[in-house]
């Protein structure tokens, strides 16, 4: 979708801050200054260390993860996905499931997964499925993170796949953050792209207000009208979504067929399930209320234009997920993956490959 980016800035070295606090003051300067190129990568304190933020009670330290949630009440889809499964010895390390976001799908992520996959030194098996409601997975009413993570659980059951590491970008990373701290036991790794675990809003200054207007414009659209993609994407023009990558981001989810236009997504179920898609509901409670830690190590990685992940979201982020690390891309916007592809892939390679256990 997006031309190539240059070559990648070398990575900074990774420097162990002294204490929660000076942690924080690191982060703080990352995401407010973002004065030198590249990225950034901040471990948080060890397991062994005291907790963030619970001294001084700016926020209490949380227990392990023990949530769990009740079935869904309504039938589990069986997702859409492909499997990179081509070493041998992939079976030695632990899998990866790769969530796409708002609109997206695993085509989105197919190259990106191939390339992440070769290179990777600690061979691992790669699955990336459409999750409900998007690509080829089926269209179901509900899209609250309690039905997405049984939907992943039913893909892992299915899979034979016990334990498991969990990329998700945007929607697909709240997804990954909710089945974290809901099932730790299965999820032994997180790396979580552009997003916070917390509840969006149109009016606090973060890009769900333009997420927001898009999804509603697209609804909008008297497609049985248009005939090709070409007059949509006119449509989408005068309508006032001027930005090119993302009209053809959004067209990505259109059939052409003999008779005109469709789309392939569930756009209405999407539209209706947008404040379950803001929120954050973990076992039925927002991230405010979550009274449990997850206990591996988790990386989020944001891009320096975007604004889902703000220092807002810091104390959230280091309650919930306390050994944390957060690599920002100055020059990467909400789509990092894809506007700087080599550095994601630098930056989760060395995840994968040297922060994990297993």
């Amino acid at each position: 979708m997006l031309p190539l980016p240059p070559p990648p800035s070398p990575l900074l070295p990774r420097r162990r801050a002294n204490s929660p606090h000076l942690l924080l003051l690191l982060v703080l300067a990352v995401l407010l200054a973002g004065q030198v190129t590249g990225a950034f990568v901040f471990p948080s304190p060890s397991l062994s260390s005291p907790p963030p933020y619970g001294r001084r009670g700016i926020l209490p330290p949380l227990g392990p993860s023990t949530l769990s949630f009740p079935p869904p009440t309504q039938p589990l889809p069986t997702l859409h996905h492909f499997d990179l499964n081509r070493r041998e010895d992939s079976e030695d390390n632990l899998p990866v499931v790769v969530l796409h976001g708002l609109l997206g799908s695993s085509r989105n992520f197919r190259g990106w997964a191939s390339a992440l996959h070769e290179r990777l030194e600690k061979p691992r098996r790669i699955l990336v499925p459409d999750l409900r409601n998007h690509g080829q997975s089926p269209h179901v009413g509900g899209m609250s993170y309690r039905e997405m993570v049984h939907d992943v659980l039913r893909l892992l059951d299915a899979e034979g796949i016990g334990k498991c590491v969990v990329v998700g970008h945007s929607m697909g990373g709240k997804v990954a953050a909710a089945a974290g701290l809901s099932h730790p036991d299965r999820i032994a790794g997180l790396v979580v792209m552009d997003i916070a675990p917390v509840t969006y809003s149109v009016t606090d200054g973060t890009n769900w207000q333009d997420t927001h207007e898009v999804i509603t414009l697209l609804s909008s659209l008297p497609l049985s009208t248009l005939t090709d993609k070409g007059q949509v994407d006119v449509l989408l023009q005068e309508k006032g979504l001027t930005d090119a990558g993302m009209r053809a981001f959004a067209m990505t989810n259109l059939l052409q067929g003999d008779a005109g236009v469709q789309w392939q997504i569930n756009l209405e179920g999407i539209k209706s399930a947008l404040p379950e898609i803001a929120a954050f509901d973990v076992g039925g409670v927002d991230s405010s209320s979550c009274s449990a830690a997850y206990p591996h190590k988790t990386l989020f990685l944001n891009g320096g234009k975007s604004k889902y992940l703000r220092t807002a979201h810091l104390s959230t982020i280091a309650q919930l997920f306390p050994t944390f690390s957060l690599a920002t891309i100055r020059d990467a916007g909400h789509w990092v993956h894809a506007e700087k592809p080599e550095e994601t892939l630098n930056i989760i390679q060395r995840y994968l490959d040297e922060e994990l256990e297993g």
